[in-house]
């Protein structure tokens, strides 16, 4: 909350002067930025009054790294595949077909809030489950998600037209944004099932199945966008997605036989 309302104010401080477009760019790089800085202070102050032991700094963070580093390297590859299908549209395709996709996109990371909100909400709940041994059973948690991704997707299909109504040239957005839209429930189910797999410990798994994601996603965008433009960056977004989820699920469900 205070990182958010530090961005808030310097976004409505800048916006509220009048000064020039570039103004405005950085004014607003400058926001995030401070609001990230803002939330990461103020979060290991209270963490350092939460846990005294915490206030040892080398020692701390060292622990953390050691633990986390799998997690934080699988979360920097989920963002590059996220982002290398648009740049390799604009070294093919040209600014406009980059903008049209871009706002379908915009959209559909919007919409895929849901899921994450959702995870960061549960999974304190998840980690009490597993410590008092109730945990075995995950097949309501994926059900669910996946009802919601397919309500959601179904809802975002029927909606996408009213991008026309920003704009008219925002019209080729559409039906980027209804590929896109197809993909929704795997996108919903991966939600938990990146997180079961930090509960169970097996962070190093994860990013094994999101570096052969990024690999695929890659490969696939260098082949088929220069051609199809856009709608070959859409399917591949989902394609790529089906492939960490088929993987996700391989690799879990090993995981969780239990051996003899």
């Amino acid at each position: 909350i205070i990182g958010n309302l530090t961005a808030l104010g310097v976004v409505i401080f800048v916006f509220t002067l009048s000064v020039s477009q570039n103004a405005y760019l950085y004014g607003s790089i400058l926001a995030t930025s401070l609001g990230i800085v803002v939330s990461g202070v103020s979060g290991w102050l209270w963490l350092v009054k939460l846990s005294p032991s915490a206030s040892n700094f080398y020692l701390t963070w060292r622990k953390l790294l050691q633990a986390s580093w799998p997690l934080g390297v699988t979360l920097v590859l989920n963002v590059i595949y996220f982002r290398v299908d648009t740049l390799i549209l604009a070294v093919y395709r040209g600014n406009v077909e980059v903008g049209l996709y871009g706002l379908a996109y915009r959209f559909f990371e919007l919409i895929l809030v849901l899921p994450t909100f959702m995870m960061n909400s549960l999974y304190p709940r998840m980690l009490i489950d597993k410590k008092n041994g109730l945990d075995k059973n995950r097949h309501d948690l994926w059900r669910s998600f996946f009802i919601l991704g397919v309500v959601v997707g179904i809802l975002t299909w029927v909606g996408a037209p009213l991008i026309g109504y920003i704009k008219s040239d925002y019209l080729g957005s559409v039906r980027l944004l209804r590929i896109l839209s197809l993909w929704l429930p795997a996108f919903f189910i991966t939600s938990p099932l990146m997180w079961l797999f930090v509960l169970a410990q097996k962070q190093k798994q994860l990013l094994y199945i999101y570096i052969a994601g990024l690999i695929v996603n890659i490969v696939g965008n260098f082949m088929f966008v220069p051609t199809y433009g856009g709608a070959a960056a859409a399917w591949m977004t989902g394609v790529t997605e089906l492939v960490v989820l088929a993987l996700g699920l391989l690799f879990y469900s090993k995981s969780a036989k239990p051996r003899h």
